[in-house]
Protein backbone atom coordinates (compact mmCIF):
# COMPACT_ATOMS: atom_id res chain seq x y z
CA UNK A 1 0.00 0.00 0.00
CA UNK A 2 2.77 2.42 0.81
CA UNK A 3 4.62 1.41 -2.61
CA UNK A 4 0.88 2.36 -4.57
CA UNK A 5 0.90 5.73 -2.55
CA UNK A 6 4.53 6.58 -3.29
CA UNK A 7 3.98 5.96 -6.60
CA UNK A 8 0.60 7.87 -6.63
CA UNK A 9 2.37 10.91 -4.62
CA UNK A 10 3.30 12.82 -7.20
CA UNK A 11 -0.08 12.39 -9.02
CA UNK A 12 -2.40 12.74 -5.46
CA UNK A 13 -0.15 16.15 -5.08
CA UNK A 14 -0.69 17.37 -8.39
CA UNK A 15 -4.27 16.57 -8.31
CA UNK A 16 -4.47 18.52 -4.59
CA UNK A 17 -2.62 21.89 -6.02
CA UNK A 18 -5.26 21.27 -9.05
CA UNK A 19 -8.06 21.56 -6.81
CA UNK A 20 -6.41 24.02 -4.84
CA UNK A 21 -5.93 26.23 -7.64
CA UNK A 22 -9.64 26.10 -8.86
CA UNK A 23 -10.89 26.41 -5.52
CA UNK A 24 -8.93 29.92 -5.30
CA UNK A 25 -9.96 30.77 -8.93
CA UNK A 26 -13.57 30.40 -8.13
CA UNK A 27 -13.05 32.11 -5.02
CA UNK A 28 -11.52 34.75 -6.37
CA UNK A 29 -14.31 34.95 -9.07
CA UNK A 30 -16.85 34.88 -6.15
CA UNK A 31 -15.24 37.94 -4.60
CA UNK A 32 -15.09 39.69 -8.10
CA UNK A 33 -18.76 39.65 -8.26
CA UNK A 34 -19.56 40.67 -4.59
CA UNK A 35 -17.13 43.61 -4.66
CA UNK A 36 -18.61 44.49 -8.23
CA UNK A 37 -22.53 43.92 -6.62
CA UNK A 38 -21.69 46.41 -3.65
CA UNK A 39 -20.16 48.86 -5.99
CA UNK A 40 -23.39 49.37 -7.30
CA UNK A 41 -24.98 48.99 -3.68
CA UNK A 42 -22.78 51.98 -2.67
CA UNK A 43 -23.50 54.03 -5.90
CA UNK A 44 -27.26 53.10 -5.31
CA UNK A 45 -27.05 54.56 -1.67
CA UNK A 46 -25.11 57.46 -2.77
CA UNK A 47 -27.82 58.63 -5.32
CA UNK A 48 -30.48 58.00 -2.49
CA UNK A 49 -28.73 60.20 -0.25
CA UNK A 50 -28.04 62.81 -2.41
CA UNK A 51 -31.87 63.34 -3.53
CA UNK A 52 -32.59 62.83 0.06
CA UNK A 53 -30.24 66.11 0.68
CA UNK A 54 -31.76 67.53 -2.40
CA UNK A 55 -35.29 67.04 -0.43
CA UNK A 56 -34.18 68.19 2.67
CA UNK A 57 -32.68 71.15 1.34
CA UNK A 58 -35.89 71.94 -0.66
CA UNK A 59 -38.16 71.78 2.65
CA UNK A 60 -35.99 73.84 4.43
CA UNK A 61 -36.18 76.14 2.15
CA UNK A 62 -40.00 75.97 1.73
CA UNK A 63 -40.42 76.39 5.44
CA UNK A 64 -38.52 79.23 5.77
CA UNK A 65 -40.58 80.94 3.17
CA UNK A 66 -43.60 80.05 4.92
CA UNK A 67 -42.15 81.11 8.63
CA UNK A 68 -41.56 84.87 6.83
CA UNK A 69 -44.98 85.03 4.92
CA UNK A 70 -46.43 84.29 8.19
CA UNK A 71 -44.18 86.72 10.06
CA UNK A 72 -45.37 89.31 7.63
CA UNK A 73 -49.02 88.20 8.04
CA UNK A 74 -48.70 88.56 11.90
CA UNK A 75 -47.18 92.21 11.29
CA UNK A 76 -49.93 93.07 9.11
CA UNK A 77 -52.70 91.82 11.44
CA UNK A 78 -50.90 93.83 14.41
CA UNK A 79 -51.52 97.18 12.01
CA UNK A 80 -54.80 96.02 11.22
CA UNK A 81 -55.97 95.72 15.20
CA UNK A 82 -54.11 98.91 15.78
CA UNK A 83 -55.93 100.84 12.78
CA UNK A 84 -58.93 99.09 14.49
CA UNK A 85 -58.44 99.93 18.37
CA UNK A 86 -58.08 103.70 17.33
CA UNK A 87 -61.10 103.71 15.09
CA UNK A 88 -63.34 102.39 17.71
CA UNK A 89 -61.87 105.53 20.11
CA UNK A 90 -62.82 107.79 18.21
CA UNK A 91 -66.76 109.32 19.44
CA UNK A 92 -69.33 108.11 17.19
CA UNK A 93 -69.89 111.61 15.42
CA UNK A 94 -66.39 111.27 14.11
CA UNK A 95 -66.68 107.59 12.74
CA UNK A 96 -70.10 107.46 11.17
CA UNK A 97 -71.26 110.14 8.08
CA UNK A 98 -74.73 110.93 7.43
CA UNK A 99 -75.44 111.13 4.09
CA UNK A 100 -78.23 113.63 2.79
CA UNK A 101 -80.34 112.97 0.22
CA UNK A 102 -82.14 114.93 -1.72
CA UNK A 103 -84.84 112.78 -3.24
CA UNK A 104 -86.40 114.61 -6.61
CA UNK A 105 -89.98 113.18 -8.41
CA UNK A 106 -88.53 110.10 -10.92
CA UNK A 107 -88.80 110.85 -14.29
CA UNK A 108 -89.21 109.37 -17.58
CA UNK A 109 -86.57 111.58 -19.48
CA UNK A 110 -83.46 109.45 -19.65
CA UNK A 111 -81.57 112.30 -18.65
CA UNK A 112 -82.92 112.41 -14.93
CA UNK A 113 -82.31 108.57 -14.37
CA UNK A 114 -78.85 108.98 -16.21
CA UNK A 115 -78.11 111.86 -13.51
CA UNK A 116 -79.86 110.19 -10.71
CA UNK A 117 -77.70 106.60 -11.87
CA UNK A 118 -74.14 108.96 -11.75
CA UNK A 119 -75.31 110.06 -8.52
CA UNK A 120 -74.96 107.16 -6.50
CA UNK A 121 -71.79 106.44 -8.26
CA UNK A 122 -70.22 108.76 -6.86
CA UNK A 123 -71.26 108.10 -3.17
CA UNK A 124 -67.74 107.07 -1.25
CA UNK A 125 -68.78 103.61 0.25
CA UNK A 126 -65.37 104.04 2.60
CA UNK A 127 -66.86 106.82 4.03
CA UNK A 128 -69.83 105.34 5.25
Amino acid sequence: MLAQFSMYKNAIVAGLILFLILGLYFYINSLKSDISELKLSVSKWQVKSINAERESEMLRNSLTRQTQAVEALRANKDAALDKLARWKEKPVTVKYKTIYKVVTKPSDKCKDIKQSLNNIRQINFNDL
